[in-house]
């Protein structure tokens, strides 16, 4: 009755998109057990009209079927339910853009939110970032933006009127020298909420480098990021997993912990970590503290570690790489970027692009890795390790790609 034409499907599991679907050798039982959605395009024998049926359909009456795709719908005798029209599916993704260039101004504020007269620096710990625009929507932006200071993930707030309030934000610029803020905005996607974890959502675990955090939230039918002191992670299965209704596990076994450690500590506070250290050298630390019970529920609890549930029942997640100039911290790539720009470590640099002809210069700072003695032995088997560089080579241009966070939807 139909002649199968061609499908596309997006497969069940984290990270996945519509794409193109191989049917010659698969069963409707393969195909209905390997995909999430699957749309089949079909030319009716009789009329040879072109139809398209939602794969959804045939769950009832042929989700069994071991017969071929092609062979299957050649010898059916009774029509489907078919539409004349394909899916629509429609592309959201979320957005960088850098704070200033966006029209934001920011302002060193109190924990209250008060910017202080006089030039008392140690008393202002937040930023507030205020835009040139009247009439901006600040729950608006709080309910749907997350804040980037240095490459670095911070919770904003705000009470709807007096701007955006940058939480620690000042301290981070105090720290580092650095006054860089990016602002990614899942609007187009759908509404986030920010969840500071404490110490009472980690759940105790056999393996100390795997963590489980009970989240007292509706994350049913939604998805669910993690910042991990500033570091932004998604479902991935592999270093973020979802394990229940409520929980999801961190497995600190697949991070780079050590060299997000150095790379972080000249940017946000880390001094409350539980280190071993030396007055003699205060990078030192014991090479073993960061694999503690203690160390990682202190890491957890940050104030760039925070939960960032997205109203949203399932999201992809796609790297695009960028081309290295030759020229430090400088990148190339062909087409407006959109996204976030993440360098070796997973550290999401704010970035200014500029367009060049046929293409866009893309210009951040603090973006070199950085490769640390440590890296060349074993070293756990030593007693401490530090910040100090492999002197064959200190320092080299990093990867660096765009970080594409979507959905398809019809």
């Amino acid at each position: 009755m139909y002649l199968l034409i061609e499908a596309y499907g997006v497969k069940l599991g984290t990270n996945q998109r519509w794409s193109k679907v191989d049917t010659a050798q698969a069963t409707i039982k393969q195909l209905l057990e390997a995909f999430r959605e699957l749309q089949f395009t079909l030319k009716e024998k009789l009329t040879s009209k072109v139809v398209f049926l939602d794969a959804s359909t045939l769950l009832r009456e042929y989700s069994t079927v071991n017969t071929l795709a092609p062979v299957f719908f050649q010898s059916l005798a009774l029509p489907l339910k078919t539409k004349t029209t394909s899916l629509l599916i429609n592309n959201s993704v979320a957005m960088y853009c850098d704070a200033f260039s966006a029209g934001y101004s920011a302002t060193p504020v109190t924990r209250a939110n008060i910017a202080l007269q006089d030039n008392r620096l140690r008393e202002v710990t937040d930023v507030r970032l205020t835009h040139k625009a009247n009439g901006l929507n600040y729950a608006t932006f709080a309910n749907h933006c997350l804040v980037s200071v240095n490459g670095f993930f911070h919770l904003p707030d705000t009470d709807g009127v007096n701007g955006i309030v940058v939480s620690d934000a000042m301290n981070s610029v105090k720290l580092s020298g650095r006054n860089h803020i990016g602002i990614y905005s899942f609007k187009e996607i759908g509404a986030i909420k920010l969840v500071p974890i404490t110490k009472e959502m980690l759940l105790p675990s056999d393996d100390v480098r795997k963590i489980s955090i009970f989240i007292d939230q509706d994350i049913g039918n939604k998805q669910v990021l993690i910042s991990l002191g500033g570091y932004l992670h998604w479902i991935d299965n592999q270093t973020i997993t979802r394990t229940g209704d409520k929980t999801i596990k961190v497995d600190f076994s697949k991070i780079p912990l050590l060299e997000r450690y150095y790379e972080s500590r000249r940017f946000i506070d880390l001094s409350g970590l539980p280190t071993n250290n030396t007055p003699a050298n205060p990078t030192q630390i014991g090479s073993k503290d960061a694999w503690t019970a203690e160390f990682l529920a202190e890491y957890l609890q940050l104030s760039q570690s925070f939960v960032v549930i997205l109203d949203k029942p399932s999201i992809y997640v796609e790297k695009h790489p960028l081309r290295d100039s030759k020229i430090p911290d400088t990148y190339v790539h062909y087409t407006r970027p959109l996204f976030p720009l993440v360098s070796h470590w997973g550290r999401c640099n704010e970035y200014i692009a500029t367009e060049d002809d046929d293409h866009y210069l893309l210009t951040t700072s603090d973006c070199s890795k950085e490769n640390y003695l440590f890296n060349t032995i074993d070293n756990q088997a030593f007693l401490s390790v530090s910040d100090a560089l492999d002197p064959d080579q200190r320092r080299e241009h990093s990867d660096v790609w765009l970080l594409e966070i979507g959905t398809e939807t019809h």
